[in-house]
């Protein structure tokens, strides 16, 4: 038995082809409460596919559309992600183990 997942990557930490699988996607997740905070309290290792398409949805949502991010760099021509490329996904692994949707705030 393989200790690697056989999911296929998706793009972004909350992949909705989860849903298609699961009745209840927070069953097992503790209530985001002070009182259930660890610290420190492990999360991860994730991987994120950062491909072509997520860079072009986050120039389109940014309306930031630099050169180096879609085309050449002047750092030996490879493009380079935008700064804040993984800034949600890095929100998003608090919903690893704690339930997204009763977050208030």
């Amino acid at each position: 038995m393989s200790a690697v997942p056989t999911e296929t990557l998706w793009r972004d930490l909350t992949d909705p082809r989860r849903a298609a699988n699961v009745d209840d996607l927070e069953a097992g997740m503790k209530e985001p409460v002070f009182e259930n905070l660890e610290i420190p309290e492990k999360f991860g290792p994730v991987e994120i596919i950062v491909d072509d398409h997520k860079i072009k949805r986050f120039a389109f949502t940014q309306d930031d559309y630099n050169p180096w991010t879609l085309e050449d760099s002047p750092f030996k021509g490879k493009r380079i992600g935008h700064a804040c490329l993984l800034g949600n996904d890095l929100l998003q692994l608090f919903t690893l183990k704690y339930a997204g949707s009763k977050t208030v705030g």
